[in-house]
């Protein structure tokens, strides 16, 4: 009967230490928070604001891959926004890298340095730069043939940034149109690869473009609101920390740590 009653008490615990920490992942995986990280241009010595030294972005970078936090493609994020928080590891800490506007220093320097951590980003262009690169115009900029170089890589993913880097709250239907699907048509014409996430240009949108943005067939869209991805996010409104020379190596850190 004491063996009995032992057994029982013993089956009690278990149950009870077994269903609380269960909860307590769920409860850990469903209240999650990540930061998403936009750059622009890394640089050996930085010029405007939205460049970044090489130094220091290497030194971000190899501070994500000393602490284990896992990178992440912008599909990547939608997928884990989708899917209610599904595809989280508990206890995994998370970042995505992204760069807006297809500026050389990403093909330069940037590559070897996210290859070297480990780390996958995810850049956003805009063709009319590009075709300006192309011809000597935008000497800064990359072109389509560094740009299928990249992508050809794992750990780099296309994305689209308008046409022509307009204020999108600004444009009538036709320029909406230019800017979401015949961006996104003339992206797969010249790299073979249809982007399905998009950057507004200057983190400017509003629910016309949002409705353009879907019709164009992409499936989550990138601001520059300095917020945390939650829970709670909106696909088409994922907020991202910019990145500059002014940012410190401490508020980085703080950023990538949630404070």
């Amino acid at each position: 009967m004491k063996n009995k009653l032992i057994f029982i008490l013993f089956l009690i615990f278990f149950f009870i230490h077994f269903f609380n920490i269960n909860s307590l992942a769920t409860s850990n995986i469903n209240d999650f928070s990540f930061a998403i990280l936009c750059y622009h241009n890394i640089v050996e010595t930085p010029s405007t604001d939205y460049d970044v030294s090489i130094t220091d972005f290497s030194n971000q970078m190899k501070y994500l891959n000393d602490n284990g936090l896992t990178s992440l493609f912008a599909t990547d994020v939608i997928e884990i926004l989708e899917s209610k928080r599904k595809l989280l590891v508990n206890n995994q800490k998370y970042v995505a890298i992204t760069f807006d506007d297809g500026n050389k220093g990403v093909y330069l320097y940037a590559d070897k340095i996210l290859q070297e951590n480990n780390l996958k980003a995810t850049i956003f262009i805009y063709p009319s730069v590009i075709f300006s690169a192309e011809k000597d115009n935008k000497k800064n900029y990359m072109t389509f043939s560094m740009i299928n170089r990249l992508i050809s890589k794992p750990y780099f993913q296309l994305g689209c940034h308008s046409y022509y880097h307009p204020y999108m709250t600004k444009e009538d239907e036709k320029g909406l149109l230019l800017n979401t699907q015949t961006a996104k048509t003339v992206l797969l014409k010249k790299t073979g690869i249809d982007p399905i996430t998009f950057a507004y240009p200057f983190g400017l949108y509003n629910d016309k473009v949002i409705e353009y943005v879907k019709k164009a067939g992409f499936k989550g869209a990138f601001t520059i609101d300095r917020k945390f991805a939650n829970k709670n996010t909106d696909i088409y409104k994922i907020p991202r920390f910019i990145i500059t020379k002014d940012t410190s190596f401490e508020k980085f850190i703080q950023i990538v740590n949630l404070k």
